[in-house]
């Protein structure tokens, strides 16, 4: 803690693990509540082991370090608190939960989940369609339907509840990234962050050879459809799969700037939690978190082995929701995307060499680029479905790094003595990465307050089945929707079988 966060006045201070742990707690009621939503022997006993596990993750005498956690405490000012709890309801309401603003055709879907988990009883099956079972990760709808299902499972009141879930998600996810800020930019410097990363997808547009699908998706010759999302059309879209990857990427920086296992533990609690939030966040996630249990492996950091009980009431905690997401329906097949090395290069050049440049900037994280690049470097040589959502959502924990990397270097360098043509150099590359990524958010928020095209009307009334009849391509191999259980898997989760 500096001497301008000791003086500020009329502050919020909160400790940096207390904002941790409910960071984790949020990430984690989804899996507590899935036990309930299952309710078979094996799933309570996993809920049980999920709440110690939280519970002592939280206790500073089961630390995983032999040293005890500097008193760190993060200030906001209270303008600054109004300011985040103010942007966190914006970006909620932006998504289209409440149907004020016109949604992403993507929502059907959210909300065909949610009218089903909010409507029918625990765990969902569907009479018409042979008794299958909904097998998804639902983890981002279960505490709103949870909430509608204690007044009488009403539709309104599900979206209401998912509303406040989303909003209270992103002012963790702003207070988070703001303490990684010098005291008094915290709340200007997240919303920079989560507004203003993102590729040069126009200029992708008017590049790439081909009919560009607007606004952030680009065909190339070979066929390849790719995109690596900007923050503001993933909370558009897919608030399920960002905001567990942005925890991620956010813990992620925040753990290799520091010597110890705490908040590597913080990252595997993070990674593990999002199973039911996003299979795509924890693949993304995982390259992380190795990374970085690498780094305090390689600096010997010392560990207290008896403490990892806790990581052990964690991992089996979380097996009936792996063995419940690995039922298997079909799905789409994983392959090499074809996008060659020409066009891996000026994707890659399009979408973060910005960034890059200026994350370059951030002094000693700078080397959390490594694993960073990896990740990105990599999924575009793989597809998965007809938008590869691999690559997009998979993406998410590494973008969300890159951006605050690159947010930090630029007020490294700015602080630092030396001439002003260093500093205008920095705010040019910064200006042009922002004025490149902006128009797609601009584009983003204008279709929220257009006219929404037949295709965009919403339906809160309508089930997953019928959504399904609707979808014009078949779901990934991560997005099962209906499944048959068979045999000891139906049995241990305590769902019935298909009738065949």
């Amino acid at each position: 803690m500096d001497a301008a966060e000791s003086a500020a006045p009329r502050a919020v201070a909160v400790r940096r693990g207390t904002l941790v742990t409910a960071v984790l707690a949020y990430l984690g009621l989804p899996g507590l509540l899935f036990a309930g939503y299952l309710r078979s022997p094996v799933a309570l006993l996993g809920g049980a082991l999920l709440g110690v596990a939280l519970v002592a993750a939280a206790r500073a005498r089961h630390s995983p370090d032999r040293s005890a956690a500097p008193p760190a405490l993060v200030r906001f000012t209270r303008g600054e608190v109004l300011a985040v709890v103010a942007l966190a309801l914006v970006l909620a309401a932006l998504a289209g939960p409440l149907g004020l603003v016109t949604a992403s055709s993507d929502w059907h879907k959210h909300n065909a989940l949610l009218h089903d988990l909010a409507t029918m009883p625990w765990p969902v099956t569907y009479e018409g369609v042979g008794g299958a079972s909904l097998v998804y990760s639902f983890g981002f709808y279960l505490p709103a339907a949870a909430a509608a299902k204690v007044v009488g499972g009403s539709v309104l009141a599900a979206h209401l509840a998912l509303f406040a879930w989303m909003a209270l998600g992103y002012a963790l996810l702003l207070a988070l990234v703001g303490s990684c800020f010098p005291a008094g930019r915290r709340a200007v410097a997240a919303a920079v962050v989560l507004v203003t990363v993102g590729g040069a997808d126009l200029l992708g547009g008017l590049l790439v050879p081909g009919d560009p699908v607007a606004p952030e998706v680009w065909m190339w010759n070979t066929g390849v459809v790719l995109e690596y999302s900007g923050n503001v059309t993933a909370l558009r879209w897919v608030p399920q799969h960002a905001l567990p990857s942005w925890f991620i990427g956010t813990l992620f920086v925040q753990g290799w700037s520091a010597r110890q296992w705490r908040d590597g533990r913080a990252l595997l609690f993070a990674v593990g939690l999002s199973a039911l939030w996003s299979p795509f966040a924890v693949i993304g996630g995982v390259v992380l978190l190795g990374a970085l249990l690498l780094r305090l492996a390689a600096q010997r950091v010392a560990l207290r082995w008896r403490s990892l009980w806790v990581e052990v009431c964690l991992g089996a905690a979380l097996l009936p929701v792996a063995v419940f997401l690995a039922i298997p329906s079909g799905g789409q097949v994983l392959t090499a995307s074809g996008i060659g090395p020409a066009g891996l290069l000026l994707f890659l050049g399009l979408e973060v060499a910005l960034w890059v440049v200026l994350a370059c900037l951030a002094g000693r994280l700078a080397s959390a680029l490594l694993p960073v690049l990896l990740l990105l470097v990599v999924l575009p040589l793989v597809s998965l479905g007809e938008f590869n959502d691999l690559a997009m959502r998979a993406s998410l924990p590494a973008l969300m790094a890159l951006g605050l990397l690159a947010w930090l270097g630029v007020l490294r360098a700015w602080a630092r003595p030396g001439g002003p043509n260093a500093r205008v150099a920095v705010t040019v590359v910064a200006a042009t990465a922002v004025a490149l990524s902006v128009p797609t958010g601009v584009a983003e928020v204008r279709s929220a307050f257009a006219d929404p095209p037949p295709d965009r009307e919403q339906r809160w009334d309508e089930s997953v089945p019928a959504f399904l009849e609707r979808l014009d391509s078949p779901p990934s191999i991560w997005a099962q929707y209906l499944s048959c259980p068979e045999g000891a898997v139906a049995g241990v989760l305590g769902l019935d079988a298909c009738r065949r």
